[in-house]
């Protein structure tokens, strides 16, 4: 294979043609079709006899050109019985019609070769993310690809394993089990395929191709034969000069982020005496917290809140663990070279105005990582919030306090990486019964991002949830990375949700995954949950923070209401997801019957009726949870009108929470006094949602993350 890309680069190509492609693939371990080039009609009528015996009954014809992909667009592709005057003439006419549709193109001939009856076509693809590097793409093959937008997607290279369980994650994965009389089709067969087109993605960073590496590679069709072939049958092979990286580039790094949470003694660069402004809100923070020594610089002042102030960061003599700077954006360059002057540990960089807003910005950007590498200082930002840390009430946020107070609760074990401040304060409000550990709003990652930062709190024995929210990623590959390591379970929100990347590629798979559907992509690859919204990021945090210990056996659940529209809604809301609506024991319809005078058929939901009491919702609903074909329980108590008591259901709710150690969310139905319901039952850790369909899609993904 190299040396086939050094023939080719030498003469001045960076693609391969399809006749060099089946060369590639041969040597890569592929089955490929017995082919041929036709350079001319006077070759062709020379090789006529010998094509009747060596080719079956009907054959194919290609145009043969590296200026043109997609053949079937331009009339370019034949189907003819093997006949001479069949061939002839279809070789006349591909030639004809590619000549007219792209005159400047170069037409080496036509390639011929065996026609094969098929079962199913595929799409195989290889392409080099800007962002994640190397993803391997399987979907729905042939003239279609683009119609059905039937694709998965996979960091590579990747395992047998996993390409089996992208071909079955295919909405059209039904057919490989046979369709009306074809074949079942032998997946591990066809991922054994797929995996050495994986093979050719970089690994730690080097490519498997020496000095080329693969920058698009696309297979479509990729196909599976009535007799069990699999084999490449059209493909794009772009590559270029490798680009190795180092694995330091590739791996997260934690160095010295401890600082960022647990510093002795921290400098507050621009700090003023008003808290209405960010320097002197954050200093006020800082004080008020007593977790650290702090040091006041401005050069303009002598003292600030009792502080001795310092008229530049080089005056502080005792060792710095941290460096705040909420200076202006012309400033903050100098600043940073004084904090690596005086060996500051680590610094975070409030202001914006740098990489977002253009070339100038990224060149400061660079210059300030340049500075804080040469002294081993590593830097938070810029355009960020910095860090609120719970276990020392330690916090950088520069809102007014009513903005930014995280209420402080028995459990805070939830952690949020936030490259944006204000999603970070949003969400504070959405998830407010949430007992929060951590908040670091890191912005634009120059230095420290949120693959260091997911390595640093996968070890932080009180973080059990990590939240994140990431509009772009600057080293996809180290993402990928950190996530393969995290052993918490992590869900993720993205911002940005485009298509503008599509267009730098020419093959299908360009069109049909955009950024955003790359990036999702590489989440669910990873066993990361993605949140659709800022609603459901919230309401997966409460799940995940809540039902921490709470291991489901497996994804069958119940749904018990006493108002019947609610509980079907909630059983509708399971289609699609991981869970299944639970057949009960025949002992428990029987106790539930019992229980409500066999006043109505029991089944799942369980819809017990209006006239259902306080004592007879909970008692139906423990036999629920004792039954052994339940796995987790769906709580929708109508609270009005009576006989329900909302307050004393809801107690009885935390008393079966705690008796109970299986998955449960509630649902109550609105009442006058509902927000104070919904925090006591939150104040006890039991997950609450006001709809039921937002309770299900909780449990899902709680579930779904637990039953992998």
């Amino acid at each position: 294979m190299k040396t086939l890309l050094e023939k080719v680069f030498a003469e001045g190509r960076n693609f391969l043609s399809e006749l060099e492609s089946y060369q590639f693939f041969k040597t890569l371990g592929l089955d490929i079709p017995h082919h041929e080039l036709i350079p001319d009609s006077v070759w062709l009528r020379g090789r006529l006899s010998a094509i009747a015996k060596e080719y079956p009954s009907r054959v194919v014809l290609k145009v043969a050109s590296p200026d043109i992909y997609h053949k079937t667009e331009i009339g370019g592709i034949a189907i003819v019985e093997n006949k001479a005057d069949a061939i002839s003439g279809a070789f006349d006419a591909i030639t004809t019609r590619a000549r007219a549709a792209a005159p400047k193109a170069r037409i080496d001939g036509v390639l011929l070769m065996e026609y094969l009856e098929i079962e199913h076509e595929l799409l195989v693809s290889l392409l080099d993310d800007p962002t994640f590097g190397h993803v391997l793409s399987v979907g729905k093959g042939g003239t279609l690809t683009e119609i059905f937008k039937d694709i998965v997607m996979h960091p590579a290279p990747a395992t047998n394993d996993a390409i089996e369980e992208m071909l079955k994650s295919l909405k059209t994965s039904p057919l490989f089990k046979g369709y009306r009389g074809a074949k079942a089709v032998d997946l591990p067969k066809v991922a054994d395929a797929v995996s050495k087109i994986a093979t050719l993605a970089r690994k730690d960073g080097r490519s498997p191709l020496g000095r080329f590496e693969i920058a698009e590679l696309e297979i479509n069709p990729f196909v599976v034969t009535n007799t069990g072939r699999v084999l490449p049958i059209d493909a794009i092979l772009k590559f270029r000069e490798a680009r190795d990286l180092p694995l330091m580039y590739l791996s997260p790094n934690a160095t010295s982020i401890e600082q960022l949470f647990h510093p002795k003694t921290i400098a507050v660069v621009g700090a003023s005496e008003t808290i209405d402004k960010m320097g002197g809100s954050i200093l006020k923070s800082l004080i008020d917290s007593r977790a650290a020594k702090v040091y006041p610089v401005n050069p303009k002042r002598d003292e600030l809140m009792g502080l001795k102030c310092h008229h530049s960061v080089c005056s502080i003599t005792e060792p710095l663990d941290l460096a705040v700077l909420a200076v202006p954006a012309n400033l903050t360059l100098s600043v940073v070279k004084e904090c690596a002057k005086m060996k500051a540990k680590t610094a975070i960089i409030i202001s914006g105005g740098f990489g977002e807003m253009g070339e100038e910005g990224k060149n400061v950007e660079a210059q300030m990582l340049e500075a804080a590498r040469s002294a081993g200082m590593r830097l938070i930002g810029p355009n960020c919030m910095g860090v609120y840390f719970e276990p020392t009430k330690f916090s950088t946020f520069f809102l007014a306090p009513e903005k930014t107070e995280i209420p402080r609760r028995d459990v805070n074990n939830f952690t949020v990486l936030s490259q944006s401040g204000a999603i970070s304060v949003q969400l504070v409000e959405l998830a407010r019964n949430v007992g929060i550990r951590a908040i670091v709003s890191y912005g634009n990652m120059i230095d420290i991002s949120v693959s260091d930062l997911m390595a640093y709190f996968n070890e932080d024995e009180g973080t059990d949830v990590i939240g994140l929210y990431i509009e772009g990623l600057v080293n996809g590959q180290k993402f990928v990375n950190a996530a393969r390591h995290m052993t918490k379970p992590v869900f993720v929100l993205k911002g940005g949700k485009s298509h503008a990347g599509s267009a730098a590629t020419v093959s299908h798979t360009g069109a049909i995954a955009g950024d955003y559907d790359i990036a999702s992509a590489m989440f669910r690859a990873v066993g990361f949950i993605e949140a659709k919204t800022l609603e459901e990021f919230a309401d997966f945090a409460k799940a995940f923070a809540f039902l921490k210990g709470r291991v489901p056996a497996g994804r069958r659940v119940g749904v018990i209401s006493n108002a019947g529209g609610l509980g079907v809604l909630a059983a509708d809301a399971t289609e699609g997801t991981c869970l299944e609506m639970a057949k009960y024991n025949p002992a428990t319809t029987k106790a539930i019957a019992t229980e409500t005078g066999n006043y109505m058929q029991v089944g799942n939901p369980t819809d017990l009726g209006p006239g259902v009491t306080d004592d007879g919702f909970i008692k139906a609903a423990a036999h629920i949870l004792e039954d052994d074909n339940v796995d987790a329980l769906v709580l929708i108590p109508g609270v009005q009108p009576r006989p329900m008591n909302p307050a004393a259901v809801v107690d009885e709710i935390i008393k079966l929470y705690d008796r109970y150690k299986k998955p449960m969310v509630v649902s109550i139905t609105p009442t006058e006094n509902r927000r104070e319901l919904f925090d006591r039952l939150e104040s006890a850790r039991v997950a609450h949602y006001d709809t039921p369909e937002r309770a299900v899609a909780a449990l899902a993904a709680y579930i779904g993350y637990h039953t992998r």
